[in-house]
């Protein structure tokens, strides 16, 4: 199990173990759904049950990987996304009253 943030970058960012975007995404929304606090560093978290908001510039810079190839991979493999809403967005700080979003506008 990944316990500080560092491992955790260190890990999805390995050039000589480079892991698939699939498998940086899910082990980044674990890492997130045991250290909530950390969502807005990693640009990740479960939104709901099966939901997740991604803000690509802050995620693809916490992977070490170009926003626009991980927005072209997500449509390769059938994710479907939309750009936040407002409401999304006020539900978000319902579940996470003390914390606001960085580039709100810019969360998937």
């Amino acid at each position: 199990m990944i316990r500080k943030l560092e491992e955790l970058k260190q890990k999805v960012t390995d050039k000589g173990n480079k892991l698939k975007l699939l498998h940086v995404v899910w082990l980044c929304l674990k890492y997130v759904s045991n250290h909530p606090d950390e969502k807005t560093q990693v640009g990740i978290f479960w939104f709901d049950d099966s939901s997740f908001m991604l803000n690509s510039s802050i995620f693809g810079t916490f992977v070490n990987r170009k926003p626009n190839t991980m927005n072209r991979l997500f449509r390769t493999h059938g994710f479907s996304y939309k750009k936040s809403t407002s409401s999304m967005r006020d539900r978000v700080y319902e579940l996470y009253p003390n914390e606001s979003l960085p580039e709100p506008k810019n969360w998937i």
